[in-house]
């Protein structure tokens, strides 16, 4: 059972690191304003 909790854990913390990469990028590129990528 912790091992399940363990690995949704790091399944949430990977998207989460992927949109924020997603979000950097954007606004690299200046199509979004820092309010909006939040």
């Amino acid at each position: 059972m912790k091992e399940t909790e363990k690995e949704t854990q790091e399944n949430t913390f990977e998207e989460a690191l992927q949109k924020l990469e997603l979000a950097v990028e954007k606004l690299d590129e200046g199509s979004l304003s820092l309010e909006e990528a939040m």
